[in-house]
């Protein structure tokens, strides 16, 4: 681990001043499959009988019938609800979502892997540019009018830490409903009372059956919103690693081939990624004619170097803030941790 908490910290607060409100390709689809998961979870909240707890894109308004609300938003809605055009774009480069054919898997965008393929397919199935503008649903968003409007956050890296709070803390108030019988718990069905009568126990039951749907529910959500918050952060880790595999020259600077490792944590939605091990490339430099105190100099300004340029610092931003949601929800064994890049 080279480079320490505080840097990180830094490198962190330096984006959040200068970097847009953006996030790209693939890695966009994830994000944006985390907070439509979080979205439909507020409306399955224990509180939530009229919107009035709702934090997340809350104007979003459309034609999926919630549980407790008729005018919610289906994630085509949701995508182009909190879009924002990039760079050189204007309002005319909205992707027009009826010239989009999402197919009847929108009706069970309740699933990671669902949205980040509906999402992708919206983007790369060929329809006109002109008519589903240039970047689809993904690049820049509407972090401080229509994802998060009131709450403060205006930049996409506090958004997206700030969303695998908001889903903590809705799981845990499900929870407590549950431990305090507000709503019936899915493991525990309930069975008849001596001397309750068959009408009783039937309206009992049906109560149960509906409040235990709505927990089975909101609990298959939290679940996919993990998968979601795994993929931002394993995305980030590939793409931050093959910039800096591929950006530099690696063998000129160091002399020698640096030794790579590969993971495999990003299995099965993103593949595999290589980190340097600085030890065994270390080594290498040594048996090339160096001495050690050499080498680890050489090395350490070769690092230097890369984490000072601006693609390391927006993806150690995104990745500080996706593991700062996945802390949240409880992943902490799930973190990706490299030898030399955080």
């Amino acid at each position: 681990m080279r480079t320490s908490s505080f840097l990180a910290a830094v490198l962190q607060a330096h984006w959040l001043l200068l970097t847009p409100a953006s996030a790209y390709g693939a890695r966009g689809y994830a994000e944006r499959a985390l907070y439509f998961l979080v979205y439909q979870m507020e409306e399955i909240h224990p509180t939530a009988t009229s919107g009035s707890g709702w934090k997340i894109a809350p104007g979003c308004k459309g034609a999926r019938r919630g549980i407790f609300a008729k005018d919610r938003c289906n994630l085509a809605e949701f995508v182009d609800h909190i879009w924002a055009p990039m760079d050189g774009e204007t309002e005319a480069n909205r992707p027009d979502k009826s010239k989009i054919t999402w197919g009847n898997a929108m009706k069970s965008a309740k699933e990671a892997n669902v949205i980040m393929s509906l999402l992708t397919s919206a983007t790369i199935n060929k329809i006109p540019l002109t008519e589903t503008g240039t970047s689809g649903y993904q690049g820049k968003l509407d972090v401080q009018n229509k994802l998060w409007p009131g709450s403060g956050i205006t930049d996409y890296y506090t958004s997206l830490g700030a969303f695998g709070e908001r889903a903590a803390q809705l799981n845990a108030e499900m929870d407590k409903a549950v431990a305090d019988g507000v709503l019936g718990d899915p493991d525990k069905p309930p069975t008849q009372n001596a001397g309750e009568s068959d009408a009783d126990f039937k309206a009992r039951k049906t109560k149960w059956d509906g409040q235990s749907k709505r927990v089975t529910q909101f609990r298959k959500l939290f679940s996919e919103s993990k998968t979601a918050a795994l993929t931002v952060q394993n995305m980030r880790m590939k793409d931050s690693w093959n910039h800096i595999e591929k950006d530099v020259d690696w063998k000129s600077k160091l002399g020698v081939n640096p030794v790579w490792d590969t993971h495999n944590e990003g299995r099965p939605n993103v593949g595999e990624w290589k980190t340097i091990n600085e030890a065994k490339t270390i080594e290498e430099m040594v048996k090339s004619g160096m001495t050690k105190d050499a080498a680890q100099a050489k090395f350490d300004s070769v690092w230097a170097e890369v984490t000072s340029t601006d693609s390391y610092k927006q993806h150690r931003a995104a990745i500080v803030n996706a593991q700062k949601t996945m802390r949240a929800m409880g992943m902490e064994g799930r973190l990706t941790v490299e030898n030399c890049n955080a």
